[in-house]
C-alpha cells in the first residue's frame, strides 16, 4: 500500500487545467532542447568517427542521429503543436488566445461581471415582485376583513329587522 502526503495531493489539486497544459508544454520544449543538443553532439561524434576512419562507429552514431532527428523530435514537435493548439495558440500583446483553453478562460472571465450584473438585476426584480405581491395580498386581506365586517353588520341588521333568527 502506498501512502501519499495529503499536502502533496492538495497542491496537485490547486493547479488548473491551463497551468497543467503549460507545464506539459514546458516539459516537451525542454525535452526538445535536450534532444537537439544530443543531435548536435551525435553529429559531432559522427564527424569525428568519420575523420578517424571508424566506419562502424560512424554508422551507428549516424543511425542514432537520424532516428532522433527524424522520429523522436518530430513526434515531440507534433505533441508540442497539439498542446499549443489546445491552449489556444500563442498570446501576443493580449490579442492572442481567442480559442482553446486560454481563450475560453478569458471569455469566462470577461463574462463574469455581466453575469454578476444580471444576477443583481434578477434579485432586484424578485424584490420588486415580492413587494408588489405583498401589497396585493394586504389589499386582498383588507377586502376580506371589510367583507366579513360588512357580512357581520348585515347579519346583525338582518337579525334586528327580522328578529332573533
Amino acid at each position: 500500500m502506498v501512502f501519499r502526503s495529503k499536502k502533496k495531493d492538495e497542491k496537485v489539486n490547486t493547479k488548473g487545467l491551463i497551468e497543467m497544459k503549460q507545464d506539459q508544454l514546458a516539459e516537451v520544449e525542454a525535452e526538445m532542447t535536450t534532444l537537439t543538443n544530443e543531435c548536435n553532439d551525435l553529429w559531432q561524434q559522427y564527424v569525428q568517427y568519420q575523420d578517424n576512419g571508424e566506419t562502424l562507429m560512424a554508422l551507428e552514431t549516424k543511425g542514432q542521429f537520424e532516428y532522433t532527428k527524424e522520429k523522436i523530435i518530430p513526434d515531440l514537435e507534433y505533441k508540442r503543436q497539439m498542446l499549443i493548439e489546445e491552449l489556444g495558440g500563442v498570446g501576443v500583446d493580449g490579442w492572442g488566445y481567442r480559442t482553446g483553453l486560454v481563450g475560453e478562460a478569458k471569455h469566462l472571465q470577461s463574462s463574469l461581471p455581466l453575469l454578476d450584473k444580471q444576477l443583481k438585476a434578477y434579485g432586484a426584480e424578485i424584490e420588486e415582485e415580492e413587494r408588489r405581491f405583498a401589497e396585493r395580498i394586504e389589499t386582498i386581506k383588507r377586502g376580506i376583513e371589510e367583507t366579513k365586517a360588512e357580512m357581520d353588520n348585515a347579519n346583525q341588521r338582518l337579525s334586528e329587522l327580522l328578529g332573533g333568527l
